[in-house]
């Protein structure tokens, strides 16, 4: 049986380091570099998100989610994550672990320059899959505050 594993390989491509230590079955997913290129955050495809510490020992973090987290995406200040949990978009604040849900049947966060906001796929018809229900993109404050519809599904306008 294969295992796949999540590796970081040296610039000079002479030291190769493993920075996953999964003992399930499920392969290890979206990895993504933090913005200081110190860490890197990834799934296990069993719904659990990671940071691995790059240099400096084999140190591991769970990164908290409310259900299975996947995709995940740093903030440009590194001090959050946004991640799809449980169908939902939400975000995690590093230091305190505290998980917010942003937007409902939402996911593939990626972050604003300004780190105050992150575009998410969202259903436009609730949760379903991509042929019962178009997807759309949204514009999502992370404060708390309305979402705002960036592009329609087929046939679909902003009138």
């Amino acid at each position: 049986m294969s295992r796949e594993s999540l590796h970081h390989i040296a610039e000079d491509r002479n030291r190769q380091t493993r920075l996953n230590w999964s003992n399930f079955a499920a392969s290890e997913l979206t990895p993504t570099w933090s913005p200081d290129g110190k860490r890197i955050a990834y799934g296990n495809g069993d719904g659990e998100l990671y940071i691995a510490t790059i240099g400096g020992g084999r140190k591991r973090e769970t990164i908290p989610s409310e259900g299975a987290g996947y995709e995940p995406a740093w903030s440009p200040d590194g001090s959050e994550v946004a991640f799809q949990c449980a169908g939902s978009l939400c975000v995690v604040e590093l230091a305190s672990g505290a998980v917010t849900t942003l937007l409902g049947d939402a996911g593939s966060p990626s972050w604003a320059p300004d780190g105050i906001k992150v575009v998410a796929e969202r259903y436009l018809y609730g949760s379903g899959t991509a042929t019962s229900s178009p997807m759309a993109l949204y514009i999502v404050p992370t404060d708390g505050s309305d979402a705002d519809v960036l592009t329609f599904g087929p046939g679909e306008t902003d009138k």
